[in-house]
């Protein structure tokens, strides 16, 4: 797979702009009069409760989760009385347990696998969550809190360190091991939860750190719960649009953009070479290798094409606003990039751990892959999507009749 800044960082971008409309917005929402700020948390609940039940809707009942903690984060804030958290035993102890259990939290649902929310592992997921609240409620109401107060402020650097925030160092370092977490799991994995995870994390730690100032904890909680509700949209639209082994955008996709192209673009069908033959006999793992593989070659197709699985071994590339003969250049050089790139595939007799004696390693053997390629250009014959889409395959038709590893129009 080819790293792409633009792809891999693109389900932060929303929860990033988000959070800046919300730092935007704080001073002129503070001049409000008070009964529009007071109903701030019960529009936090409210985002609370529709994104739990787009959760469930699309079968991402994990994210329910990490909702319901924010939600429990917005009552304990709101509970705290104005100003310092640590002016009393119960800010010091509640405060500062939540500022550390809010991000171990969210990094730990962001990894956990989807099991259902009323299952054994939904309800015990639940029991959790509400363990840990009554532990750190019990451990503040009793001769402890001093402790506890004392372990949940440790400092491991001088003062200097933490004096512009009210988040103690244990927290903070958990938050930066957080984003580190989720930042590395979100390049690997391209994933819209990661990036809603990552937004919540950035907005539940900015709310932590404005608390005692009126509204901005609970908005920054809002923006948070809406990182998830952003991350919910993306992943509606990857499931509908992207096709799940490639990554690369289906036919959905395709027919979308041919309806809204310009009047002169050149569509171009690709097909493996007798890729059944090399599914029968090497299996279909290696068969799902071999489409990665040119997905990847794919995405880096020069001439402004926007590749697509089409289905099967066939994919497609659409040259908006370019020729059949300015498209040809860089579907030939598509079509190189793919034929020398060789698998190397374990034999038979290959075993799962590498001898001692190197001699004795069996050779690996190579496979190579070629396409066959149709090109059609849009035209007064066949100017509707679907008559340019099979012209193209006709070509491709040409391309394999005539010798497969070509390009034809």
């Amino acid at each position: 797979m080819t790293w792409d800044l633009r792809k891999t960082l693109a389900p932060l971008f929303a929860p990033v702009l988000l959070l800046a409309a919300t730092f935007a917005v704080l001073e002129p929402v503070r001049t409000l009069p008070g009964e529009i700020i007071d109903i701030s948390g019960m529009a936090l609940y409210a985002l609370v409760a529709g994104g739990a039940f787009v959760a469930i809707l699309f079968h991402r009942s994990r994210i329910v989760f990490p909702l319901l903690i924010l939600a429990l984060a917005c009552g304990v804030l709101e509970t705290l009385a104005a100003g310092a958290p640590n002016k009393n035993p119960e800010g010091q102890v509640v405060y500062a347990a939540l500022c550390l259990l809010l991000p171990v939290n969210l990094v730990v649902h962001a990894f956990l696998p989807e099991r259902g929310l009323i299952t054994l592992h939904g309800l015990a997921r639940l029991a959790m969550i509400g363990v840990q609240a009554a532990l750190v409620l019990v451990v503040a109401d009793t001769s402890f809190w001093k402790d506890a107060a004392d372990l949940l402020h440790a400092r491991l650097f001088d003062f200097e360190y933490d004096k512009w925030t009210y988040l103690p160092q244990p927290a903070m370092h958990a938050y930066a091991l957080g984003f580190a977490i989720l930042l590395g799991h979100l390049i690997w994995k391209r994933a819209p939860l990661s990036g809603g995870a990552l937004g919540a994390l950035i907005g539940s730690a900015v709310a932590l750190h404005m608390v005692g100032r009126g509204v901005a904890p609970t908005l920054f909680l809002s923006a948070a719960v809406l990182a998830y509700w952003i991350a919910l949209v993306q992943e509606a639209h990857r499931m509908a649009f992207l096709d799940n082994l490639t990554g690369l955008p289906g036919r959905r996709a395709l027919m979308g953009l041919l309806k809204t192209t310009p009047r002169r673009y050149t569509v171009a069908m690709l097909d493996v070479d007798h890729f059944k033959k090399f599914n029968d006999t090497y299996g279909h793992d290696v068969g799902d290798q071999v489409l990665r593989m040119v997905a990847s070659r794919m995405e880096c197709v020069t001439g402004g094409g926007r590749p697509f699985r089409y289905g099967g071994e066939e994919f497609t590339v659409v040259f908006p606003k370019r020729a059949a003969s300015e498209a040809k250049v860089h579907l030939e050089a598509l079509r190189e990039a793919i034929a020398v790139t060789a698998f190397k595939l374990r034999t038979e007799d290959r075993p799962d751990e590498k001898p001692e004696s190197p001699k004795s390693v069996p050779k690996t053997k190579t496979v190579g892959v070629t396409m066959s390629i149709g090109l059609a250009e849009k035209a007064s014959t066949h100017s509707d999507p679907m008559a340019v889409l099979k012209a193209a395959d006709e070509a491709l038709y040409r391309a394999k009749k005539g010798g497969r590893n070509r390009v034809s129009s």
